[in-house]
């Protein structure tokens, strides 16, 4: 769901006083600000028109804004109990050069980058390229298993790599510049481990209760995965770090026997500043159940998103948002949907791909589930 405050001055209230993140994405004449809480975002439209409140934003906010969302509970107090590694990574200023730094004594089963990438760089086609090795800790410098490199950062934007490592201690993370006289300003990169999280098992009563732990570096639906378990009627219960930050309790129902299984994709080069829409009629006297949507991007940065709409017409007249738009980073992003519609040879589901800003880039959307005859 979609909030937007009616003025600047209750949209930055709501979002200090919840402790939240400052997100923007900066055009020619406006910021498009927004924040997550929980199921809700809120955004607001500011122009650049001179004003007290754009002066507040580019004064106080705007430097601290689009950082990475970091886990936490309650009303934003961060969680730090899986927290086993925080280090900043020694970036120079700017960036105009290949470089490395390698972190040894690494106890965790999985490492994140955050990259923050907070003024547009300059120089012929700029780009920048993050990169997570895992290191035999025997010499530190030898290379073992599969890294993980991000996107090409070629403006003003965020990231978040992720490595499963194993059996190793050792961590190298190495950036990498391209284009002509490329510099990168006011670049900040942070590297986050985690150690296992919590699994579950179902009791006798069908509750389910936290036993030990999940393979290293779970996941579910693309989220770090806290705890996971089947109940006694087979729905997959999973409380997770969603794209917001924040835990998250979902439960998945598996198909029946004699459903169809739907599965909807699109792909391809999206222009700036404009969406694409694949449709799916609903068939006729059957339900049609929403059990998960996602995308990737190929660009860095939050320029991109994904939103499933209801279009209950059939034309486009009416648009009812199914889904938080996921934002997408350069990177496969997906999260598990519960919803249900019933066709009557009109009503469509809406599969939009969409950009922010005024460049093109190719992405890709999909949404899947199952229908059953009423």
């Amino acid at each position: 769901m979609q909030i937007w405050p009616d003025t600047y001055t209750e949209w930055i209230a709501q979002c200090t006083g919840r402790n939240a993140l400052a997100q923007y994405a900066e055009h020619a004449n406006t910021y498009v600000l927004w924040f997550i809480d929980g199921p809700v975002t809120y955004r607001f439209k500011l122009s650049k028109d001179p004003s007290a409140d754009l002066t507040d934003w580019e004064t106080n906010h705007k430097d601290d804004a689009n950082q990475p969302n970091q886990p936490r509970t309650g009303e934003g107090t961060p969680i730090s109990a899986n927290l086993s590694l925080k280090k900043t990574i020694g970036l120079p200023d700017p960036v105009t050069a290949d470089g490395y730094e390698v972190f040894t004594d690494v106890h965790a089963s999985t490492v994140s980058v955050a990259v923050n990438v907070k003024t547009s760089p300059t120089g012929t086609d700029p780009t920048l390229q993050f990169r997570i090795d895992q290191l035999d800790p025997a010499d530190d410098v030898t290379p073992i298993g599969e890294p993980v490199e991000g996107g090409e950062l070629d403006a003003q934007g965020n990231e978040i790599l992720t490595l499963q490592i194993p059996g190793t201690s050792t961590v190298k993370v190495s950036w990498t510049v391209g284009g002509i006289a490329p510099s990168f300003g006011s670049v900040g990169a942070t590297l986050v481990g985690k150690g296992s999280p919590a699994s579950t098992a179902v009791n006798a009563e069908g509750v389910l209760e936290i036993v030990g732990t999940v393979p290293e570096g779970g996941v579910y639906n693309g989220f770090p995965l806290v705890t996971a378990g089947l109940d006694n009627a087979g729905l997959v219960h999973a409380i997770y770090a969603d794209s917001s930050g924040r835990l998250t309790v979902n439960t998945i129902a598996p198909a029946p026997a004699g459903a169809i299984e739907v599965q909807v994709n699109a792909e391809g080069s999206v222009t700036g500043s404009s969406f694409l829409d694949t449709f799916y009629t609903i068939t006729d006297g059957y339900a049609l159940t929403l059990t998960r949507m996602g995308g990737s991007s190929q660009k860095a940065g939050k320029a991109s998103q994904v939103v499933l709409f209801e279009d209950p017409n059939g034309d486009l007249s009416v648009l009812n948002t199914i889904n938080i738009p996921i934002i997408l980073m350069a990177k496969s992003q997906s999260e598990a949907l519960v919803s249900e519609f019933t066709g009557d040879g009109t009503r469509r589901v809406v599969l939009r791909r969409e950009r922010l800003d005024g460049n093109p880039t190719t992405m890709t959307a999909f949404f899947s589930g199952f229908e059953q005859e009423l």
